[in-house]
């Protein structure tokens, strides 16, 4: 939680930089977070994954892509449809986890909750 708490308007691109790949790797460890804990950083990573930096980018869907276990979390936080817009993005580094995270949802969820999400983000 105090992770979380450093990202605001404020704060430097550096700093993000560095929490993001922080968060990444607490995401990626070897227990998985508690669900309070997840809910919240799912929050914070559908913000940061509007950022134009390609490597908040890169580290926000690496994360995701470690809790996207949490296939229906994911959707429910409105997540999905903005991973899906990432899709034609540039940089490998953005487009491989995108993809993969894309991939693990809708290869496990029912069509009604890929119709929900993919109506949401219209």
């Amino acid at each position: 939680m105090p992770l979380l708490a450093q990202f605001n308007d404020k704060t430097k691109l550096s700093i993000m930089r560095k929490g993001t790949r922080t968060l990444w790797n607490i995401c990626g460890g070897k227990t998985w977070p508690q669900f309070k804990q997840v809910k919240s950083a799912i929050l914070l990573l559908a913000h940061l994954i509007h950022t134009d930096d390609e490597e908040v980018l890169n580290s926000a869907c690496w994360a995701l892509l470690e809790l996207s276990y949490r296939k229906k979390d994911i959707i429910q936080a409105g997540v999905f449809p903005c991973l899906v817009e990432l899709l034609p993005h540039p940089s490998l580094f953005v487009l491989i986890p995108a993809m993969c995270i894309v991939h693990n949802i809708i290869s496990d969820v029912d069509d009604i909750q890929i119709q929900v999400s993919a109506d949401s983000s219209s």
